[in-house]
């Protein structure tokens, strides 16, 4: 597989912007339940698990993860929690690679940065806590926290020399290594990647399980036994789940109605989008729209 034709197949989100190309997210619905859904991007990520325990999906392997744990995850790197009837809450920062790399080509990029990009770097993906280097590698992480959450004068600088210097402690303590290529980009992560990006790219036309099968050259009955197994879930449920994600950020960013919105995201049936909806979020779309609108008041 071409290396510019794998890059076609990242998540659409955009994480931060162009002059500072890197986002935070806390993630904890505060029900009991945590849901992230099978996804990738070419950005890095790094997760440091702030409370609670749980099991996170990386590379198509399974990893139980718990208060102190510390996640890295390379560009291109499949990854996907749905850890049930646990506290577990997470910090993570998102960022493209280049934000680190100078202007003109030097060691850093040559030996670090690019070959982390194009998966030649291998990664344990879990730190722990009894990991070398633990206690250095954690409060560079919260360094950057504390950077890119008070944003005083000059934080962007701030914000680059603690990634620079996690970074070095990643590799000075051997937890990034250039021993054998990351196996991330094999067979099966790339016909998920194909999948997902089609689902991403079409969700708001007609996609039946036979246009997925296509993909994979699969018949449909193996096809949905190969998503469920190492999605977590159906891929019908992976398309309603996508879409719903959707109209929920319309419902806030648009003044179209809900039917409108309903039928942009694939839902044809307004019965079954209303139904599917607050299964999801707990109340229906226009209550759902209300409740945002009280909370920006």
């Amino acid at each position: 597989m071409e290396y510019m034709e794998y890059l076609q197949l990242k998540e659409l989100a955009t994480h931060g912007d162009f002059l500072s190309p890197i986002s935070y997210y806390e993630l904890n619905d505060g029900n009991g339940t945590f849901l992230l859904p099978m996804h990738w991007h070419e950005e890095m990520e790094i997760t440091y698990i702030a409370s609670g325990h749980g099991t996170y999906d990386l590379d198509l392997n399974e990893f139980p993860v718990e208060r102190g744990d510390f996640l890295i995850i390379p560009p291109g790197v499949l990854h996907a929690s749905n850890s049930k009837d646990t506290n577990l809450k997470t910090l993570t920062f998102v960022f493209h690679l280049n934000m680190l790399n100078s202007l003109i080509t030097d060691a850093c990029a040559i030996q670090y940065f690019v070959p982390l990009l194009h998966g030649e770097i291998s990664s344990p993906m879990v730190i722990h806590k009894d990991t070398p280097g633990y206690d250095e590698i954690i409060a560079s992480f919260f360094n950057l926290h504390k950077a890119y959450k008070e944003k005083t004068v000059g934080y962007e600088l701030a914000v680059k020399s603690h990634l620079m210097l996690l970074f070095y402690q990643l590799f000075h303590y051997d937890i990034l290594s250039k021993e054998g290529k990351h196996t991330h980009i094999h067979h099966t992560s790339e016909l998920l990647k194909n999948v997902i990006n089609y689902i991403h790219t079409n969700y708001a036309e007609h996609i039946t399980v036979a246009d997925l099968a296509a993909l994979c050259d699969f018949s449909e009955y193996h096809f949905m036994r190969f998503f469920k197994k190492h999605v977590g879930m159906t891929c019908i449920d992976y398309i309603n789940n996508y879409r719903l994600d959707v109209a929920s950020a319309m419902l806030k960013e648009k003044d179209d109605s809900v039917m409108e919105i309903a039928l942009d995201t694939g839902f044809n049936n307004i019965s079954y989008f209303n139904k599917v909806f607050k299964s999801k979020f707990k109340v229906t779309p226009s209550q759902y729209r209300k409740l945002l609108t009280e909370m920006e008041h």
